[in-house]
Order: C-alpha cells, then structure tokens, then sequence
C-alpha cells in the first residue's frame, strides 16, 4: 500500500473520558512492563504497550510521515474542558517536547538525545501536528483560545511545522477558529450511504485560493445491524 503517513495516536483515543484516561504520552514510553495503563474511551483496559516511541518507530519501519495528535484540552466525558488560559500553558510545554522527541532528525540532536535516552533510535520527522479531536462538541466555544496557544507555542519554536484544526468547515457553531488561520482543517463524516453519496460534490465551491487545505481525517459509512459503522481513515481533499 506504500502509505505516506500515520496520524496517531488516534482521535477520541486522544482525549479521554477524562483528563486522567487521555492520551499521556510521558506514560507510554519505557519498558513496556512499566507502563501503568489507561482506560480507553471504548471500555476497555489499554496498555499503552503501543506507545509513542512504538508510532515512531513504526512510521520509519513503513517509510511514513508521522502526523501528531496532541491533547489540547477537551475531554469526550464528563471530564470536561480545561480553560483557554494559564492551565494550558504547560501542556503546550509538554507538547513541545514530545515534537522534540518525534521529530528526532541529525539536525535536531536535543531530540535525537531525548530518543536515545528513552531507549529508541528512530529518525521519523514530523511535519505535522493536529490539536485536539472533534472538538467541535467542545460548545462552550474555547477552543479558538486553546487552538491559539498551541498554533503560537508550535510556531514559534518549530515554524516549519504545520497545524491542522480538529474544527471542520462546516460544523455546528462558530466554525473555523478566528483567532488564527490554521494550515489544514481536520473534517469527520460518519454518515449514510445517500448523505455520503449527496457529499460528491461538497468541496466543488471551496476556495481554490484559500491558505486553508482540507484534511479528511476520518470517514465511515453507517450501514448494517447490530455493527451500523463501517470505517474508513485517513482520506485527504484540497483546494
């Protein structure tokens, strides 16, 4: 299949039911029998044995681009949101040092230290992060202000990098962030077979001239009983 690159770690995978059971990549490197675990947002017991050196390195086994998802602060459960203010701060630190450790290259030797110590010798660059999964049902309206901080954070220490908005186009709401003008969009479909047919034509009148790219990061056809979704991943449209 020659794929081109792996978004990881996953989108509600990501966020968790709560700030304690989301994605904690600090927590999924080291011997993998040290690894405390966490709940999944599916109900099941998760190991973390495939952590975020194990991406990394799969990603450079497959000759793939690794694309990031970090954490920006919104939770599928009752876990809520973390304000758009100082709280977020050191997550975007934190983050950072994880691109750090990713994106381990000859010409990044703080990262490639970082590898090492953690027991990896991985060389996958990562040009691309993604903040935050579906975060259009976060409807207390934050995350133009947490957005902002991690697109600031991001490039101001690595410019290169691209940031994509996990908030869609044309989802409910305010809509795209305003603060900033993110790189891509992350769009999610999980619908029909005739909504999804009715969709042929959707990025026909999307500006061909719009910075904005589209990022069709996750799709399915609902089809079927008793298992109504058929999934699909990791299709890309542009303007």
């Amino acid at each position: 299949m020659k794929p081109k690159f792996l978004r990881f770690p996953g989108g509600n995978y990501l966020e968790g039911n709560a700030f304690n059971q989301r994605f904690n990549w600090k927590e999924t490197i080291g011997p993998v029998e040290q690894r405390p675990g966490h709940p999944s947002p599916w109900g099941y017991w998760s190991t973390d044995g495939m952590g975020l050196l194990e991406f990394a390195e799969w990603c450079e086994d497959l000759d793939m681009e690794p694309l990031l998802g970090v954490f920006a602060g919104y939770c599928l459960g009752r876990g809520g949101v973390i304000p758009a203010g100082l709280k977020l701060e050191p997550t975007c630190r934190k983050r950072l040092k994880k691109s750090s450790i990713s994106s381990a290259t000859p010409t990044r030797p703080s990262g490639a230290r970082n590898a090492r110590k953690m027991g990896t010798r991985s060389r996958s660059r990562c040009n691309t992060w993604r903040s935050g999964n579906e975060d259009w049902f976060d409807r207390s309206g934050s995350y133009d202000g947490r957005f902002a901080q991690f697109y600031d954070a991001i490039k101001k220490k690595y410019p290169q990098l691209k940031v994509i908005s996990s908030w869609g186009y044309e989802q409910p709401q305010s809509g795209w962030v305003k603060s900033r003008t993110p790189d891509l969009v992350d769009e999610h479909f999980y619908r029909n077979m005739e909504e999804m047919m009715a969709q042929a034509f959707r990025y026909d009148t999307y500006s061909r001239t719009n910075p904005t790219k589209i990022f069709c990061g996750e799709w399915a056809t609902r089809v079927g009983s008793p298992r109504r979704t058929c999934p699909g991943r990791s299709a890309t449209a542009r303007g």
